[in-house]
């Protein structure tokens, strides 16, 4: 059996404009878009009270983590790292949900490790949370540009159905 190269998988969510993305960053960080959810797939993050909030996200990144894992497979490869991309606070992000959501991630998964992050316009990455005790700062904060810029463009994403339960 082929050993499969090991990757990082980075879950991009852009909860302003209601979308997510995950792709594959390998050792020499080049980013490779794996799927991309339609526009308003994330749209229930803005709305409930912030126990639906948190329920959806968390069932969400948890299906994005899965889409992504699968698509990984596919390719010969597996991951090493989760990496979850959010946003920084703006009027449709709640600071104490996405802290809860980073922890609740990096609690429960152990294996891939989990690095949470936050990202702001100047594409400055804040950990939210880890398990990971691997360095990951360089890898994640030099191919998060390239991710970033991927992700605004809907060319060379798989486009995932959409959701049943927006």
């Amino acid at each position: 059996m082929t050993e499969k190269e090991q990757v990082v998988l980075a879950a991009y969510l852009d909860l302003d404009d209601s979308i997510w993305s995950v792709a594959a960053i390998d050792q020499q960080k080049t980013v490779t878009p794996l799927v991309q959810s339609q526009s308003g797939d994330l749209k229930s993050w803005v709305t409930g009270n912030p126990d639906e909030r948190t329920s959806f996200l968390r069932h969400r990144i948890a299906g994005v983590l899965q889409r992504g894992t699968d698509r990984l497979w596919g390719n010969r490869q597996k991951a090493r790292l989760f990496c979850i991309l959010f946003p920084t606070m703006t009027e449709h992000t709640d600071g104490d949900i996405i802290q809860s959501v980073a922890q609740h991630f990096c609690t429960w998964l152990l294996k891939p490790p989990v690095v949470c992050l936050q990202y702001s316009d100047g594409r400055q990455l804040v950990e939210l949370a880890s398990n990971s005790e691997e360095p990951h700062a360089d890898e994640l904060t030099t191919a998060f540009a390239e991710l970033q810029t991927l992700a605004a463009n809907a060319a060379g994403w798989e486009l995932a159905p959409p959701a049943k339960n927006n």
